[in-house]
């Protein structure tokens, strides 16, 4: 009961904070999707390679009611360079699929799914023949990278952004479906051929996977959940035509230092294997705000940084070349560490520390010639140092988090099998008008804590 009152006090002393009471609001910040359903998902990485090496993607429409309308936009490790951006159309418990594989040309995504066009629709309007199907496929080359010298389009990571969605077009009864070309044309009537488009209406709706895989090799890993973030609050129309991916400003209800916020991290862990029968394991972090595209210049293939318009974190003091230092424990299954001099691991004497300077960083766990199983932990140098970042609103104008936003986790490679796990780690802390909320990280917990 006591326990009760206090959040009762705090809430009433936020109503009549005003304009504070109105940005702690559960709905209007994004946040990390305890549920796995929203309206901005993060495939973390993709590869893809001669000898057969592609990545499955999926998006599920979770709603047995609503069609919905979503953006993918595919970008480059080094830089998120837009390599790719569709929009898919999804009808009530549809899914869309689609392969990011390596062909004549280099990369390029493959897909028969109907979901997706495979040609732009009249001006009167679409039909079935306009989707992709078995007989008629889409088989679209990936954009080359403009900076070669630091970038690259076999691999990178993924967005979906979800545009809109609608109970309107629902004719469920029994399996009766809402047939795409219904979908394409209600979307292009109201939104993209109008003068005067109504609001955008996203519902959270979303989900998704992804597989990586060879099957030349006859090798496919265990399905991975993408990373989920509900209330995104896309409140703008989003073309194929135009870059709308999350680094735009004022697309959402909320700023890039709130998507930030939502996925800070700090002392993350992961495990490793390193076998002498060739076991071994790679560590991924993705920084999908870091956006070094649109904030630096590439002159004859090499990179210079601008000023960043878009990230507070990496606006940061004293990050000009925005990479991200950091410490790596390693440890094996003894609570063992190593000690060869000049390792960046615990018991090192010396060298540089290790820096991640791309969008998506693939780290070597080789921790030591006799470790063959373990874990390692992973700290940023500038944690806890509290970032600040303002939300769409501008209100309350105070507001910090600490960690680091970064999506990590572990590729296993097992003799012909590869698997994939998200890291263990701690939240950072977010601070909203002198409150510490946690439902950025969390779209269950709803109430500052103390």
């Amino acid at each position: 009961m006591k326990n009760f009152r206090i959040c009762l006090v705090l809430l009433i002393g936020m109503m009549l904070m005003g304009g504070t009471a109105l940005a702690w609001d559960n709905t209007s910040h994004v946040k990390a999707a305890a549920n796995a359903k929203g309206d901005l998902i993060i495939f973390p990485w993709y590869y893809t390679a001669n000898g057969g090496w592609e990545t499955k993607l999926t998006v599920i429409n979770t709603s047995p009611t609503a069609s919905t309308v979503a953006k993918v936009v595919i970008k480059s490790e080094g830089l998120s360079q837009e390599l790719l951006d569709f929009l898919i159309f999804l009808s009530p418990n549809d899914v869309w699929t689609g392969y990011l594989e390596y062909g004549t040309n280099g990369p390029y995504i493959y897909s028969t799914d109907d979901s997706m066009l495979r040609d732009l629709p009249p001006a009167s309007g679409a039909t079935d023949s306009d989707f992709a199907s078995v007989a008629n496929p889409v088989s679209q080359t990936l954009y080359p990278v403009s900076c070669t010298s630091v970038d690259s389009n076999a691999y990178g990571y993924a967005e979906v952004i979800e545009s809109t969605s609608t109970t309107g077009l629902s004719t469920i009864t029994g399996t009766t479906k809402v047939a795409k070309s219904t979908i394409y044309n209600w979307y292009a009537a109201t939104y993209l051929n109008s003068n005067n488009p109504p609001a955008v209406t996203p519902m959270n709706i979303l989900t998704g996977y992804q597989e990586f895989m060879n099957p030349t090799l006859a090798m496919f890993d265990a399905l991975k959940r993408a990373e989920v973030f509900a209330d995104w609050g896309n409140t703008t129309v989003l073309r194929s035509t135009t870059a709308t991916g999350i680094g735009g400003l004022n697309l959402s209800r909320n700023t890039i230092g709130e998507l930030e916020a939502s996925m800070a991290k700090s002392n993350i862990a992961l495990p490793y294997i390193n076998s002498a029968n060739g076991d071994f394991a790679i560590h991924l972090f993705t920084f999908p705000t870091k956006l070094s595209w649109q904030n630096s210049t590439c002159t004859n293939g090499v990179l210079s940084y601008i000023a960043s318009t878009e990230s507070p974190y990496f606006q940061a003091v004293g990050r000009t070349t925005r990479c991200e230092t950091y410490t790596a424990n390693g440890y094996d299954l003894s609570e063992n560490t190593p000690s060869t001099p000049g390792s960046p691991f615990s018991g090192g004497t010396g060298g540089p520390l290790p820096t991640m300077c791309n969008e998506l960083n693939l780290v070597s766990t080789l921790v030591g010639t006799t470790f063959t199983e373990g874990w390692i932990r992973y700290n940023w140098l500038n944690t806890p140092t509290a970032k600040t970042f303002v939300t769409q609103s501008g209100v309350p104008a105070t507001n910090t988090y600490t960690g680091t936003p970064v999506l990590p986790l572990t590729l296993y490679f097992k003799s012909e099998a590869a698997t994939q796990a998200a890291a263990a780690y701690d939240n950072g802390v977010v601070v909203e008008g002198g409150a510490n909320l946690l439902y950025y990280q969390s779209s269950q917990s709803a109430v500052p804590t103390e």
